[in-house]
């Protein structure tokens, strides 16, 4: 843990809040987990039998093995988080967020949690740095453009049309689709939207 002159742990906001984000999905998950499986257990009857198919027990190990992979995660955030009381504060979430983000993130549930706690002016300046210094969007892969910036607080689909449109890529184009000319439009349309919303 990094820490500031003052004693704060640098980043410990962002990191609350991504902890809490991965916890809501995988209880997302464990729940889909659990209803295929609602009627399976120790005191089935004699007299009946439960089916399950072939696309459930797919489902079913798809879901388990999602879960694993989700507690790791969730362990390796969770080490991250000092004991002890703490006060998340908005500002401070949007500065860690924002700094997160321009960094470049390769995990796009990760970053679509970033846009959530990101004001469009501050989101959209952000990403734009990480479209333009980094090649992290090819790994978003089957992540649509429309779908990431419309995770942007204050986002709606209107201005998502309008900006991928000014881009001249569709709202619905993945990211793994995107060429390098077509990511540096883009993130020089967001850039300037940024900028015409801080004035």
């Amino acid at each position: 843990m990094l820490m500031d002159d003052s004693g704060y742990d640098v980043g410990a906001t962002l990191r609350l809040v991504l902890l809490a984000e991965d916890l809501r999905r995988a209880e997302v998950t464990l729940l889909h987990a659990l209803a295929l499986v609602r009627d399976v257990e120790p005191g089935i009857s004699a007299a009946s039998a439960i089916t399950l198919s072939e696309r459930e027990v797919d489902e079913l190990l798809d879901a388990t093995q999602e879960l694993g992979d989700r507690v790791e995660q969730l362990q390796t955030l969770a080490e991250q988080v000092r004991r002890g009381g703490f006060e998340t504060r908005l500002k401070t979430l949007q500065l860690e967020a924002e700094a997160a983000l321009s960094a470049g993130v390769a995990d796009v549930e990760r970053v679509e949690a970033l846009a959530r706690c990101l004001p469009v002016h501050a989101g959209f300046q952000a990403l734009a740095a990480a479209l333009r210094c980094t090649d992290a969007h090819r790994s978003w892969a089957g992540a649509r453009v429309g779908h990431l910036l419309g995770s942007f607080r204050d986002a709606d689909a209107h201005l998502v049309r309008h900006l991928t449109g000014l881009a001249t890529l569709s709202p619905d184009v993945r990211w793994d689709q995107c060429d390098r000319e077509q990511v540096t439009r883009l993130s020089v349309v967001l850039e300037r939207h940024a900028a015409m919303v801080r004035e």
